[in-house]
């Protein structure tokens, strides 16, 4: 179990991809740089869906274009010394971009990504992923209880047990607390109805 009062900032990096997260009582500060450039954002827990991840592989378009520059500066300089020399040599060209399209085929980078309500959060998959998943659930956990945790009595029962069922849909409470939440939602509503029955029911006092 994470201490949400202290949290512990972390920093990924893999190959030239970088992600930063910052946990703050009610925000995430977020950064992610690639090959395709950097954004930093600021998310509310409460937008986080984090049930709803996928993983995803990226490679480095940069071995893959080199490599295959390369290749060709290397195939035109094998053309040009044979045409000059008569000789059919390599070229240190092509081992260079030979190397390069090997490095493109594995160094991949894996992802998990958990959508929110503008965008997606990428996680690097490293020592520190588990960590960093966890204390977003747990930051999101403590968000949305913070938000809707609270049992309102002058609400519809109708919609208070709805609000209750959501928070159970995203796993922000138990099962065992929804059945317990709703049991009291039900009770005082029965009793404050019994209540109301006796009142109409009672007889007016005379008065000489």
């Amino acid at each position: 179990m994470f201490n949400t009062k202290s949290p512990k900032n972390f920093k990924q990096r893999k190959f030239m991809n970088r992600t930063s997260f910052e946990f703050g009582d009610e925000t995430m500060k977020y950064s992610i740089k690639d090959s395709g450039g950097g954004r930093s954002i600021e998310v509310d827990y409460a937008a986080i869906q984090t049930e709803e991840q996928q993983r995803v592989e990226e490679q480095n378009a940069w071995f893959r274009n080199a490599g295959l520059f390369w290749i060709v500066l290397g195939i035109i300089h094998v053309i040009v010394r044979y045409q000059m020399e008569g000789t059919l040599k390599g070229s240190i060209w092509l081992l260079i971009g030979g190397l390069c399209v090997l490095l493109f085929s594995y160094a991949k980078t894996i992802y998990t990504v958990i959508p929110w309500e503008h965008g997606q959060i990428y996680i690097i998959k490293n020592r520190d992923h588990d960590q960093i998943l966890d204390m977003i659930r747990a930051f999101r956990k403590k968000r949305l209880l913070s938000l809707c945790g609270d049992i309102n009595y002058t609400n519809d029962p109708n919609d208070e047990t709805a609000k209750f069922k959501w928070l159970l849909n995203q796993n922000a409470i138990s099962q065992d607390t929804f059945a317990e939440t709703t049991q009291k939602i039900q009770s005082y509503h029965a009793l404050n109805l019994d209540k109301q029955y006796e009142d109409d029911d009672a007889e007016p006092e005379e008065f000489n």
